[in-house]
């Protein structure tokens, strides 16, 4: 289904989904982009920049249907050994 993602990053970031890249944030901003996701495991990617002062860097998603974003972190995520 239509999944929403927010993404808010300083300096920039790019998602990723499955090597291919699905958004750029180029900036100091939040952001929410959606993608159409069939169900399944997807390899995921966040590159991330900063250049110079305070970092930061947050993504959450929201599922179709769902009404509240849920942050996603770094112990939700599968890793393949």
């Amino acid at each position: 289904g239509l999944t929403t993602f927010h993404l808010e990053s300083d300096d920039d970031a790019s998602l990723h989904l499955n090597g291919t890249l699905v958004f750029t944030n180029p900036s100091m901003a939040a952001t929410d982009f959606a993608v159409r996701l069939s169900p399944g495991l997807y390899a995921f990617r966040l590159d991330w920049r900063n250049d110079v002062g305070p970092a930061c860097l947050s993504i959450s998603w929201r599922p179709e249907g769902s009404a509240t974003p849920t942050p996603l972190r770094g112990g939700d995520l599968l890793r393949e050994p």
